[in-house]
């Protein structure tokens, strides 16, 4: 590590040391008298919850059996809030899996409210609302607890807001009170501890449930407005700045409508108008989940973002833009992410600078990646992020190499501090990034891109140039990888460009050596051709998924030193039929007969094959 990057590592630590001291003193003996106060009056509307629910979850939860995170954690009929993240505070029946980290924290954010909401019965009712009355009681003075940080207390009070008719039809006067006064515990937590919360999304959501709270509890509209203004400042800062932090972030775009749409909503049932900034900020999130939506319904994996439920995106986008002529995505959103899309294919790039000092973690260093999608299938894509094992997948799901674009040296094209210890205790931010990130777009003839970043400038000397043309009728995919030298050459630098494919996709050699058959189940199929280096066709891994990672496939052009060269590529939609194999009926695909190297020329530089790790450190 560099002099310089030891000062920006040395600046993050100091800044959480400052926040966790700051937090540590806000959740001690000393501090709870500041969130004590009057019991809200009674509330005064339930926002409408927006996350898809299945009311057979409602039966798993009444027979002790919790499945979150990837983890099912049975209680043999005990209650879940005994349970601690390491498996200690009560038994668990014979089967169960030990609890985790993201099990305590999807448990203590109540979201699964809406399961039991959706059940609809007596039994569901008296359920949700044993459950809440078990968690004030065993956790409800806890404040130095992982079940009080900033952003579980403000998913909490979000939840228990918008599911508030569950939790109080057919309930006691003492529980409903119960409910009420520590809601407003809640409510005034936010109010003076918003300000510690981890930078990004945690922060913004803090702010989202304080206005929520200044909504929906009776009695608190008198704080309505300083919410709004810490809400607003929020917004400026992740969603309307030119960098527009929040809006790189497809998972975090989807997980800030979730909550800012309903409020939206609250709002026009009080006869209300939230700010200009909110209006904006929904505007522009809702533009950006266009934009990150793929042919096939799901979101492009940038960013922290995995697998993401198709219904749930198109019950989002229900909600239209007002001051849009379409409901066409736009050709690119602030952050530098662009847009190509003819005739059903698909093409997003990632040509901006990653976040530099982000506190959540989940910037990634896939500058120039990009992913393609045809019809309902996706063909080129990055490793995505793990649903759940954060802290053991993470720094290989956020690594160049897991991304489609090429890898110099199998090193990152951003440095992450990436110290086990400093990990441990702070989620391993980037500490330098390419300086410049620069794009020209032309939208005549075609689409097509051409960018540059220097992010190997310092340790190799080279700048990493790609273009991308996407022709008019959506056929055909045009790539050139560039590597230019920038002052005197060194030692060889190899490089990799990486295709990752996602797991439904099917890659083999086609015979003219230079080509590969890239085809999904459907009998959608793409041709990728390279005649300026050797292709191979390597095992690569999704990170994301219910599943856990899984093996996959991905194309990988080897050259053994880059510097000053330039690959072509070309990726070109295929007719395919069916061809009946055998007599069982098993269906293989075969191109159907064309040459795909018509507007490729024989290039006498090839290189010679070398094997790359798929998982590239920084």
């Amino acid at each position: 590590m560099s002099f310089f990057e030891s000062i920006a590592t040395g600046r993050l630590v100091t800044r959480e040391i400052l926040r966790r001291t700051l937090r540590s003193i806000r959740s001690g003996p000393l501090y709870s008298w500041r969130i004590a106060g009057p019991m809200p009056e009674g509330l005064t509307l339930a926002p409408q919850n927006l996350l898809a629910a299945d009311a057979q979850k409602a039966i798993a939860f009444y027979e002790g059996d919790y499945n979150f995170a990837g983890r099912l954690v049975v209680t043999d009929g005990g209650t879940p809030f005994m349970i601690q993240p390491d498996g200690e505070g009560q038994d668990l029946a014979s089967g169960s899996d030990q609890p985790s980290p993201e099990w305590f924290d999807e448990l203590h954010r109540f979201r699964w409210l809406r399961h039991l909401d959706k059940a609809d019965t007596d039994l569901a009712r008296a359920h949700a609302a044993a459950l809440v009355a078990d968690w004030i009681d065993i956790w409800g003075s806890r404040l130095d607890s992982r079940a009080w940080r900033t952003d579980e207390v403000a998913y909490r009070l979000i939840a228990w807001l918008d599911h508030s008719p569950l939790l109080v039809t057919n309930t006691s006067v003492d529980a409903y009170q119960n409910l009420l006064r520590m809601m407003g515990r809640h409510f005034r937590f936010l109010q003076r501890n918003g300000a510690t919360a981890r930078e990004g999304f945690p922060r913004l959501l803090c702010a989202i449930a304080q206005v929520y709270g200044s909504l929906c509890l009776k009695g608190m509209r008198k704080t309505l407005n300083s919410s709004m203004r810490e809400l607003d400042r929020e917004i400026e800062r992740q969603i309307l700045s030119p960098s527009a932090p929040m809006l790189r972030k497809p998972l975090g775009v989807k997980e800030a409508l979730t909550v800012l749409l309903p409020l939206h909503q609250a709002f026009q049932q009080q006869g209300l108008e939230p700010s200009p900034a909110f209006e904006k900020a929904r505007d522009a999130m809702l533009n950006a989940l266009r934009f990150f939506r793929h042919s096939d319904g799901s979101l492009a994996r940038f960013n922290g973002t995995g697998d993401t439920e198709r219904a749930q995106l198109a019950n989002l986008l229900r909600h239209h833009v007002p001051h849009s002529d379409s409901d066409r995505p736009p050709s690119q959103i602030p952050g530098g992410f662009h847009r190509l899309e003819k005739n059903g294919t698909v093409v997003i790039m990632d040509a901006g600078k990653p976040n530099s000092m982000c506190g959540d973690g989940w910037a990634m260093a896939g500058t120039l990646a990009f992913e393609m999608s045809s019809g309902d299938s996706r063909f080129v894509v990055n490793c995505g992020a793990p649903d759940y094992d954060n802290e053991r997948y993470t720094p290989f799901a956020r690594a160049t190499a897991a991304h489609s674009t090429a890898v110099v040296a199998d090193k990152s094209s951003s440095i992450f501090a990436n110290d086990a210890q400093l990990h441990s205790y702070l989620p391993s931010p980037i500490i330098r990034t390419p300086r410049t990130v620069d794009v020209t777009r032309h939208d005549d003839d075609g689409v097509q891109l051409e960018a540059h970043h220097d992010g190997y400038v310092p340790r190799f000397g080279i700048i990493h140039n790609r273009q991308l043309r996407l022709a008019d009728d959506g056929q055909t995919l045009e790539g050139t990888d560039r590597f230019d030298t920038v002052g005197a050459s060194g030692d060889p630098a190899p490089v990799a460009i990486r295709f990752h494919l996602p797991t439904a996709i099917k890659a083999s050699h086609l015979s003219s050596g230079h080509s590969i058959l890239i085809a999904d189940t459907a009998g959608g199929a793409w041709t990728f051709s390279c005649v300026d280096a050797d292709m191979k066709i390597e095992e690569s891994i999704q990170f994301s998924g219910k599943q856990g990672p899984r093996k996959s496939s991905q194309i990988v052009i080897a050259l053994k030193d880059g510097r000053d060269r330039e690959i072509r590529w070309l990726l070109e939609r295929r007719a395919v039929r069916e061809k009946r194999s055998n007599r069982r009926g098993d269906i293989s695909l075969e191109v159907a007969t064309g040459d795909l190297l018509d507007s490729l020329n024989t290039s006498d530089d090839s290189s010679a094959k070398s094997t790359a790790s798929t998982e590239g450190s920084s």
